[in-house]
């Protein structure tokens, strides 16, 4: 998995300042989150503040696996599982495995979308 630096946005997905005055950055697993949020972020919306559906389950899933194989730092996701999402935070926990074995988690935060 090679590793990709990008903008970091805060919980408003706006960008900010580090505390060093610099613009922040994020990278890692951190980036992915974040890039895969902006990219299912309609699709999330629709585990706030309703009755989820195996269906809306399944599109998001399938979204998460369309922003993961679209994004260059990564291989081709073999599985994406949806892990939990807790209504406490609104955060959707997804489990990613690719074709090279690399296996990571990423949390997806509905509110901030």
């Amino acid at each position: 998995m090679d590793e990709v630096t990008d903008l970091d946005l805060n919980e408003d997905f706006d960008i900010h300042l580090d505390s060093g005055g610099d613009l922040a950055l994020t990278s890692g697993i951190a980036q992915i989150e974040q890039s895969v949020a902006i990219d299912v972020r309609d699709e999330l919306q629709n585990f706030v503040g309703s009755n989820v559906t195996a269906d809306d389950v399944a599109m998001l899933r399938e979204k998460v696996r369309q922003a993961i194989n679209d994004d260059p730092q990564l291989v081709e996701a073999q599985r994406v599982s949806f892990d939990t999402f807790d209504q406490r935070t609104n955060t959707a926990s997804f489990t990613i495995v690719t074709v090279t074995n690399n296996e990571f988690t990423i949390e997806l935060p509905t509110n901030a979308i």
